[in-house]
């Protein structure tokens, strides 16, 4: 960090050859989770050939100049990497709440391209997912031959692209007369399955993508005290559809992720979009926002390399959320079904934190019920998935995980996206 005792760079041979240089994104007040991650992936026998960097960025300021109180002060943090030496501190990126995770990948992604010249893929994932080395290491290894630049994530989607397009920092994409702008908070406003052969949803989409759709006004933009969407132009012309990962893991080829975080496009969008991030000025859906992390990543990969023949692995079924559905599940089916896994994201284990959660909910909850309101216990379920998950996770057998080995079944071109013609979806399944 810019002006702190922080290092910038853990030790690390840069040319080292690597599987994988796999960025997980934190904050530093997550020096729980990054413990627990630690410790799970240190009981692993045999140490896979991955390198791991969990991603700092710079506190933010207030505006006299002093840090802002996000949790975790530079001290603690340099003790915390003179010890594990797997801390990253990117200071050209942002730490907050709002913007901090989307920042913070963008940068991991440029900072990787450019140290880890010996790995084979280059990856990113969160602080609130784990991933089973053994599973990852079968697949990763699975994917060798699929192509020189292959991307992989849990994507069966193709997102219509007016959250990242809208306000992508590129003088041809914005909407006020080539001024920069930043990525805006509006959520996708469509997504297409790739396989749904539904004409029914195929023709919504269409017309979703017409002029006076979603995709060209903003239903979702709002000023102070004004009762009415602005319904402001949002795009020129709409991009894509294109296919995004999740951001619980995203893996590139690391000669795709040179082509894309390394490009002068990419630079220039993430240079506009923390301008604009940076601004307070800034009209919140017109900044980058940590809930459109994976669409503007999406968003990225399309522009940079839609001409390139790309191989797009689908993991579906590998990378998944916690389900609030796995509390009807007994402890044996979950810890089958974990030891097939290759990601699992939405994990909180800091008990801590959980009965904080639960509690906000509760006093919440009474309010609600005093406005007649049916009140709500998504963090109260959230929490007790996580309390089972936990011992499962830690016991975990990680050198034999994975049963049988993996293989693609076979690459396809993308199905009704015209726009990426020369990319293909591969299909990811056990011999």
């Amino acid at each position: 960090m810019r002006g702190s005792p922080c290092p910038a760079d853990p030790p690390s041979a840069r040319d080292t050859p690597l599987l994988l240089a796999l960025g997980v994104i934190s904050a530093p007040q997550h020096r729980f989770r990054r413990d627990w991650l630690r410790q799970l992936h240190a009981s692993s026998r045999d140490a896979p050939p991955l390198m791991i960097r969990f991603v700092i960025g710079a506190r933010p300021r207030e505006r006299d100049g002093r840090p802002r109180r996000e949790g975790g002060s530079c001290t603690v943090l340099a003790d915390e990497a003179s010890v594990n030496e797997d801390l990253l501190f990117l200071g050209e990126a942002r730490d907050d709440r709002q913007v901090g995770c989307v920042d913070k990948t963008f940068a991991w992604y440029a900072y990787a391209v450019a140290t880890f010249r010996g790995a084979r893929y280059i990856g990113k994932t969160d602080d609130d997912s784990l991933s089973v080395w053994p599973n990852l290491v079968a697949v990763l290894r699975g994917m060798r031959h699929a192509a020189s630049y292959m991307a992989a994530g849990f994507s069966s989607r193709a997102g219509c692209p007016t959250s990242a397009e809208a306000a992508a920092g590129l003088p041809k994409r914005s909407t006020r007369s080539g001024r920069d702008a930043a990525l805006t908070h509006q959520p996708p406003p469509l997504h297409i399955p790739l396989h749904d052969p539904n004409p029914t949803f195929l023709r919504m989409a269409r017309a979703r993508w017409s002029a006076r759709s979603d995709c060209f006004r903003c239903k979702w933009c709002y000023l102070p005290r004004q009762p009415r969407p602005t319904l402001e132009p949002l795009n020129e012309s709409v991009v894509g559809p294109f296919p995004f990962a999740t951001g619980a893991l995203q893996i590139f080829s690391s000669s795709l992720a040179a082509q894309v975080f390394g490009s002068s496009l990419v630079s220039t969008l993430v240079a506009a979009a923390r301008k604009a991030a940076a601004n307070r000025h800034t009209l919140w859906w017109r900044r980058w926002d940590c809930s459109l992390e994976d669409v503007n990543v999406g968003y990225a990969v399309h522009e940079a390399a839609n001409n390139l023949s790309v191989a797009y692995v689908d993991l579906t079924g590998l990378v998944v959320d916690a389900s609030l559905a796995w509390v009807q599940k007994s402890d044996a089916t979950l810890l089958q079904m974990l030891r097939s896994l290759v990601t699992v994201h939405k994990l909180e284990p800091n008990e801590a934190v959980l009965a904080a959660n639960e509690l906000f909910e509760e006093e919440e909850s009474a309010r609600y019920i005093k406005l007649n309101v049916t009140p709500v216990n998504h963090k109260r379920m959230h929490a007790k998935i996580n309390r089972r998950l936990r011992p499962l996770l830690e016991a975990l057998p990680n050198t034999t995980v994975r049963e049988s080995p993996v293989h693609l079944k076979g690459c396809e071109p993308f199905p009704r996206l015209r726009s990426l013609s020369a990319w293909r979806l591969c299909e990811w399944r056990s011999r």
